[in-house]
């Protein structure tokens, strides 16, 4: 290293192609993790001779001087010989280094492996009668939970995991109603399309823009004039307008590409976004209510899993976890490469509960009627997108006041709090992005927390839950403006609003869990308690890295946004599925119901039944 130096390609603090210097194995670390490009780019420079002349003491001579023999050039050639030597060792010592990452990521890819292969044809046929009914709805979804479908299956699994189908139809009652509805998709898209209202070209405007953005990489979305672009422009577009109430918002995109990828067919494409949307819609209405729910829960989640974590996350000022909004918006789709989405959404979609249509009108694939032009959501768009710039001065301020009052025992007043809310732009800013207003002066005094997310929960009402209707699975309704949890349980103290009514819990001995008080899975995560833990999963998979660096709001969102499709599903899985699988257990063993057929089926058991496949520590094992 004495003749030449090695640098790598990288990018500065705004953006700009760098080279920088390689000088250990420290540098060599942060070249592989930070470089610029798929690849790892080196470069090498000569040192200049800091000698008496350049070629001072040396023979100048000709190619047909030096002998072919590679330790005869390198004795006539000194320089040349030592660069090819070095650089020779370096490329060996990166080649190792490389072989030793493959080695390590073989192993860590079967030590997180998931429990089973994914689903084939063969054995999706014994889900089935001799009709080609589905006997056996619970059961499959457990069986993808636990090792997801196999790349051609998808196209036929999806159609059932996302609940296009009513209830008992044979395979050839199947191919009927597919028909049927292809039809009626093709009227309605017809009808809609051809209606150029000023309205109706705003939002064809907006949807375009984002389907010439979205998953460009992929083979299939690719080029200009691609056929397949034209579809998912349709299916938005035709969902816009049918769906007054929800209209058009930045990122349905990027949920309905994937569907698309896999069944190839427009207007069954569109019947699976219906049902995705179904459950969905409340994440982009207006009223932020539905996200302000995922942030609470979310938060929650982390202080009864990491209390340090979260500690260090409220000192920060970053416990609102805002920067997790693209993750909750679109399902964590963005996060991971895109065949690693795939695999990702199906098996989530897996731990949620069948909701069939019903059979007389299947799934609708119109929205009810709305006041409203469609254009008139989304011209006004406002979304529970909050700024990477955080309003310290205004949480300091009250923090102040607060104080203030409360040592001259004045007791204090409602307060208007300005938030910076901007569009549901998952990018940049736009020129919808504005400030709304939200009123604190329903948060409970007893609160000592001024986190932004403890001051949203003032926003949504709590209800209180029966226990006859716990269930240790999610509810597929939409979470609505009075949808939260109320009234924590006895043996620790939480946030009004996070945790649904517990009465007197089971007389079943169990040892005090984690994850008590922590909302019922129905209602947990907006009906999609699983996503709260692979959220949970992608935190903590930085966690020591954001406390070591002592990381502040604005470098943790841009953490996450390099992080950008490079996770590690099986990993961030295999937490996840640990960590649920302890919170349904924690549940089970709280309300006294207990898990039958994986998870979709629930039941009240008695604990005194002696019967030893009927605890709830063998039934949920099977999730593990």
């Amino acid at each position: 290293m004495n003749e030449f130096t090695i640098s790598y390609l990288s990018r500065d603090d705004v953006g700009e192609d760098v080279f920088l210097a390689l000088l250990s194995d420290w540098d060599l670390d942060a070249a592989i993790f930070c470089a610029s490009d798929p690849c790892l780019r080196l470069r090498i420079d000569a040192k200049p001779f800091e000698g008496p002349g350049l070629l001072e003491g040396w023979d100048v001579i000709g190619g047909q001087d030096v002998p072919e023999n590679s330790a005869d050039r390198s004795r006539y050639v000194p320089f040349v010989g030592s660069l090819v030597t070095q650089v020779g060792r370096t490329i060996s010592r990166v080649q190792k280094i490389f072989q030793n990452v493959e080695e390590e990521s073989a192993e860590e890819d079967q030590k997180y492996e998931l429990p089973k292969p994914p689903l084939d044809d063969q054995e999706f046929l014994t889900y089935l009668n001799y009709l080609g009914c589905l006997e056996k709805p619970h059961e499959l979804r457990l069986r993808i939970y636990q090792g997801g479908v196999g790349p051609s299956l998808r196209k036929v699994v999806w159609r059932h995991l996302l609940n296009v189908y009513p209830e008992g139809l044979t395979g050839n009652e199947r191919l009927d109603y597919v028909k049927i509805k292809t039809e009626e998709y093709t009227l309605l898209k017809k009808k809609l399309l051809s209606d150029l209202r000023d309205e109706n070209v705003h939002i064809r405007n907006m949807v375009i823009k984002d389907v010439n953005r979205t998953d460009r990489q992929e083979q299939f979305f690719a080029g200009e004039d691609n056929p397949n672009s034209l579809k998912l422009f349709n299916i938005l577009t035709t969902f816009s307008l049918a769906h007054p109430d929800v209209s058009y918002c930045q990122g349905m995109s990027d949920l309905a590409a994937p569907i698309l990828y896999v069944l190839k067919d427009e207007a069954q494409a569109y019947m699976c976004f219906c049902c995705l949307m179904k459950r969905l819609k409340g994440s982009f209405l207006p009223d932020g209510k539905a996200m302000s729910v995922k942030f609470l829960h979310l938060t929650e989640l982390i202080r009864c899993v990491d209390a340090e974590f979260y500690e260090y996350l409220k000192a920060e000022n970053a416990d609102d976890l805002y920067f997790c909004y693209r993750w909750l918006l679109l399902e964590l789709k963005r996060e991971f490469s895109f065949q690693d989405a795939l695999r990702m959404m199906e098996i989530m979609w897996s731990s949620l509960p069948p909701e069939p249509p019903p059979r007389e009108d299947g799934v609708s694939l119109e929205g009810p009627p709305c006041q409203n032009s469609p254009s008139a959501y989304t011209v006004d768009r406002r979304r529970f997108k909050f700024s990477l710039q955080k309003a310290s001065s205004r949480d300091e301020a009250l923090s102040k006041d607060s104080g203030d009052k409360k040592k001259s025992g004045i007791q204090m007043s409602p307060q208007k709090i300005s938030v910076k809310v901007e569009c549901s732009c998952t990018g940049d800013h736009c020129e919808n992005c504005r400030e709304d207003i939200i009123d604190t002066s329903t948060v409970n005094s007893r609160s000592a927390s001024n986190s932004p997310a403890k001051r949203l929960a003032a926003d949504v009402q709590p209800v209180k839950m029966p226990p006859q209707s716990l269930s240790l699975h999610a509810n597929n309704s939409n979470v609505n403006s009075s949808q939260t949890l109320s009234s924590p349980a006895a043996d620790r103290p939480t946030s009004p609003s996070l945790s649904p009514l517990r009465q007197s819990p089971s007389p079943l001995p169990t040892k005090k869990s984690p994850f008590r008080g922590l909302p019922h899975p129905k209602d947990f995560g907006g009906g999609n308690p699983f996503m709260m833990f692979l959220c949970l999963s992608l935190l903590l998979e930085q966690r020591d890295r954001i406390i070591d660096n002592k990381m502040d709001f604005n470098e943790m969102a841009m953490l996450f946004d390099r992080m950008v499709r490079k996770h590690n599903l099986n990993r961030v899985l295999h937490r996840a599925r640990t960590l649920y699988s302890q919170y349904l257990q924690s549940e089970a063993a709280y309300t006294g119901f207990v898990m039958v057929k994986g998870i979709n089926t629930v039941i009240q058991q008695s604990y005194s039944s002696g019967s030893p496949q009927h605890t709830p520590s063998k039934l949920i094992e099977t999730l593990t």
